[in-house]
């Protein structure tokens, strides 16, 4: 019996936490779509595809653990049994229910989407600058930045949102150290930078093509 309530618990847990991150994406969606329009673009929502293991894409196979956008089809891949045991890991780690962890991990891959895309409806017009090295993912950062706060503010998220998104970042360093991703404290401050200072804060020259060696 007691076996029973505490399985019913977890997948009331685990349930509310999806509605969270769905919430989130659907708020997500609606600030870009009508910031592209306010630049006279068309925001095209990436898919959000789970999965779990590894699991093949455009852009090559996906490893377990992992979030990643690929813009050949523009998708978001995520792994929901990651996403799922990171948050149990922050809300173990900082006393909170660690619900921002998933939404933080997605609102990047969110980034880069965004990013792109802006890239690539701009680059004929005025050639926006392809950043280099960790400069996207910075940007990214900054970017999911911006999106989280806009959750908190609509109450999506409860508090502690900035303690739950560092030790996100802090464990995903930990978990995996992919190339191609700065230092977790680099990565928060520009976090942080989107949080505080909103979009327009997100800027070409705010992220500069700077490289970390050995981070």
């Amino acid at each position: 019996m007691l076996l029973t309530l505490a399985v019913k618990l977890i997948l009331c847990l685990f349930a509310a936490d999806d509605l969270k991150l769905s919430r989130s994406t659907g708020l997500f969606d609606r600030l870009w779509k009508e910031y592209f329009r306010a630049r006279g673009q068309t925001y095209q929502p990436p898919n959000l595809t789970p999965f779990t293991g590894k699991r093949d894409s455009p852009c090559g196979k996906i490893q377990a653990g992992n979030a990643y956008y690929c813009e050949k089809n523009n998708t978001v891949y995520y792994d929901s049994d990651f996403l799922s045991a990171l948050r149990l890991r922050v809300a173990s780690d900082t006393g909170t229910s660690g619900d921002a962890a998933p939404v933080v991990a997605i609102a990047h891959e969110l980034g880069h989407a965004v990013y792109a895309q802006l890239n690539r409806q701009t680059r004929p017009v005025r050639g926006m600058q392809q950043l280099q090295g960790y400069g996207e993912e910075k940007m990214a950062d900054c970017l999911a930045g911006f999106l989280t706060s806009a959750a908190a503010e609509k109450g999506l998220l409860e508090t502690n949102v900035l303690m739950e998104t560092e030790s996100t970042m802090a464990l995903i360093w930990e978990m995996n150290r992919r190339k191609g991703h700065p230092n977790w404290r680099v990565r928060f401050n520009s976090f942080l930078h989107g949080y505080r200072n909103g979009l327009e804060a997100c800027s070409d020259a705010t992220f500069e093509n700077l490289r970390y060696p050995g981070k």
